[in-house]
């Protein structure tokens, strides 16, 4: 795999650093070895989408929706088979996920493959012709109205749903074939090309996905990657033929991107042509810019532990009140701490219905869930915890916000268990091991209470293992502190009661809502953000594969015998 872009290689580099003045990204393979890619500049992607539009354009026309279909399943069959093995190892040895979590997602990416074929065979616009409206038009209807009588005549109003063409899939790289994937498969499905840009820490898993949609039967050019970091991807969105632009990724990068695909200069530079300039007409840009999702957890789970205390709740294990604010603490732990925290719709921070003793039991029982887990070497498949993707730097940055909040008064639940040798797990006895064998890349998890309003770690997106739990008085409080947040992606209610999770979520100024459960990305729905979130849609359903479309409405009067 991947030898026509390789260079010098002992073995794929675990991560490759971007430098756009470069013509190659280069990175150590771990083991003494080294490799190299060649980076592609305006003129290659240019060169890519121009074969990316003339294969668009025989897909469109020559392929069935059923051989497309056909292709996308034989994809999944594939990513099933000794391909996604190849697969899950390089994206542990480009980003750190743990190997176990790696497999994981591979399944995750083919299930979600064969989900959304499913979902497009069920919606007949998308693969069909389009919608059709059959009205009458009566004498003197019509703009024209005013001005001419017209006769009784009989008009078809109706939108076909054309491909947006080329579409440009710019992913991240905490899921980078789960998200490269969400995006292809709908794509391709509705007679569109895609030039992929993943990201430079998972650019050799991109490259791999590449080869496995070609020995899937897709024909060249209709999926292709294109190499580089921030230069290569405007030039990816700048691209005359790229008609929509999908994003997921930092704030600062989806802002560029919008700007070039709006078709402005970006900051600082002037207007034209030039490298650093947009589009001459604009496109579509759908953005996913992460979130800092909150779940609130009602009274009716957590009033049976605000009278015991933290400490008491941990025991009273046969109490079906306890039981349930387990069950809730676990769920959200789970989801928070995945991947190392580094999930765009992990929760963030949690508010906790009651007085502060009710938020201290609920940290408590999710502190004990993240001391069991294992930190290690990501390639082994005994490791939970892995190191931050973007290493030293991410962690140090995480952990000052850690420390501060601490230093205001702040309690981490973790660290104290970890501190306690009563407490202390063998789990979280790897954890100072991770710290040192990764070069200070790891970061222990920590769980927060008694954050105030105003604290960063609160505040700001947290892109990794740290939670916090808030007390809040009802759940009209945690609703308005969610709708206040910079960011809204997602919001969540653990409760007994549906109306009042209804009500809450509701309230909640967020794109997409989840009752007892949280931390996912629904395939047969819509998926957007709101404020720093993102814009526009991605996924499913009607809305989100509709964003791979283009509608021309149609207005057909008979007129002549």
């Amino acid at each position: 795999m991947l030898a026509g872009r390789l260079t010098n290689t002992a073995q794929p580099p675990p991560r490759v650093a971007a430098s756009d003045n470069a013509e190659q990204l280069c990175g150590s393979t771990g083991s003494g070895g080294s490799a190299c890619l060649r980076v592609d500049d305006a003129a290659s992607v240019g060169r890519a989408a121009a074969e990316a539009q003339r294969a668009q354009r025989t897909w469109c026309a020559a392929s069935s929706p059923a051989a497309r279909l056909a292709v996308m399943r034989g994809f999944a069959s594939r990513l099933e088979s000794g391909d996604g093995a190849v697969i899950a190892e390089l994206l542990c040895s480009e980003t750190g996920k743990p190997l176990r979590q790696a497999r994981a997602e591979v399944r995750l990416a083919a299930a979600r493959v064969r989900q959304a074929c499913g979902l497009l065979q069920q919606l007949p616009f998308t693969l069909a012709v389009g919608d059709r409206v059959t009205t009458g038009l009566g004498p003197g209807e019509g703009l024209a109205s005013s001005f001419a009588s017209k006769p009784q005549r009989q008009r078809t109003e109706f939108v076909e749903w054309e491909p947006a063409g080329v579409v440009a899939s710019i992913t991240a790289w905490n899921f980078p074939l789960v998200l490269a994937c969400d995006v292809a498969v709908p794509a391709l499905c509705l007679g569109n090309a895609v030039l992929a840009k993943p990201s430079e820490h998972a650019v050799l898993t991109g490259l791999a996905l590449q080869e496995v949609w070609h020995r899937a039967g897709l024909p060249q050019g209709l999926y292709t990657v294109l190499v580089g970091g921030a230069a290569t991807g405007q030039a990816v969105v700048r691209a005359p033929e790229v008609g929509a632009v999908f994003f997921t990724g930092s704030r600062a990068a989806g802002r560029a991107v919008a700007s070039t695909a709006a078709g402005a200069p970006l900051a600082g530079e002037g207007e034209g042509d030039g490298a650093g300039s947009g589009r001459e007409l604009p496109i579509p840009a759908h953005l996913e810019l992460g979130g800092k999702d909150a779940v609130y957890v009602h009274s009716d789970i957590a009033a049976a532990a605000a009278g015991a205390g933290a400490a008491a709740a941990e025991e009273k294990e046969e109490s079906s009140g306890i039981a349930d604010l387990r069950a809730a603490a676990h769920a959200v732990a789970d989801a928070a701490f995945a991947n190392s925290g580094q999930v765009c719709c992990a929760p963030k921070v949690v508010y906790v219905a009651g007085p502060q003793a009710a938020a201290d039991a609920f940290a408590r029982l999710a502190a004990a869930r993240v001391a069991r887990l294992r930190a290690g070497d990501p390639a082994e498949a005994s490791t939970e915890l892995g190191p931050l993707t973007l290493g030293r730097a991410a962690a140090a940055g995480l952990q000052a916000l850690v420390r501060e909040a601490v230093e205001g008064g702040a309690k981490d639940w973790v660290a104290e268990q970890v501190a306690d040798p009563a407490a202390a797990t063998a789990a979280t006895a790897t954890w100072a091991v991770a710290e040192v064998e990764s070069g200070g890349s790891f970061l222990a998890p920590a769980v927060l209470t008694g954050v105030k309003p105003g604290m960063r770690v609160l505040e700001d997106e947290t892109f990794g293992p740290v939670l916090c739990v808030v007390a809040v008085s009802s759940p009209e409080e945690a609703a308005a502190l969610m709708s206040r947040s910079r960011y809204g992606l997602t919001a969540a209610c653990y409760s007994r009661d549906e109306g009042v999770a209804r009500r809450l979520l509701r309230a909640a100024d967020v794109g997409t809502v989840f009752w007892n459960g949280c931390g996912e990305m629904p395939l047969a729905l819509p998926w957007s953000g709101r404020r720093r979130s993102g814009l526009g849609f991605q996924l499913g359903g009607p809305e989100g594969y509709r964003a791979f479309l283009r509608p021309k409405s149609h207005v057909f009067t008979r007129m002549f015998a």
